[in-house]
């Protein structure tokens, strides 16, 4: 089995346009997993994972946030968005560096055991 690269996950639009709001390349994002894999350099590789979860749960925030209905009770204003948006961004990155939901921990598994196989 070959190691998956970045290209290989295929990145869908979601995670795209997250990568891009946080500022990051999305061929910045594939350039450190793929310098992380080459080099073997494992904590390196877990921050890339960990980054990856924090993307992955930033959407499903997201995602939950676009079921509550909009009402006249609140402002909706572009503030709040941007409040809401920083604050998700904010929440991500702490759940992942807390454990988040598991994904980091197994992505970073199953490149390990493909990068060890080559070895």
């Amino acid at each position: 089995m070959k190691t998956t690269s970045i290209d290989d996950i295929n990145l869908n639009e979601g995670i795209r346009g997250i990568l891009k709001d946080r500022g990051t390349d999305p061929a910045v994002f594939k350039e450190a997993l793929d310098r992380a894999v080459k080099s073997r350099e494992k904590e390196e590789l877990m921050k890339v994972c960990r980054e990856f979860e924090s993307i992955f749960i930033n959407m499903l925030m997201k995602q939950m946030r676009a079921t509550i209905p909009k009402s006249d009770f609140l402002n909706r204003g572009i503030d709040r968005e941007i409040f809401e948006s920083m604050f998700d961004e904010e929440v991500s990155k702490e759940m992942a560096k807390g454990g988040g939901i598991g994904l980091a921990r197994e992505i970073y598994r199953s490149l390990v055991a493909q990068i060890d196989r080559k070895v």
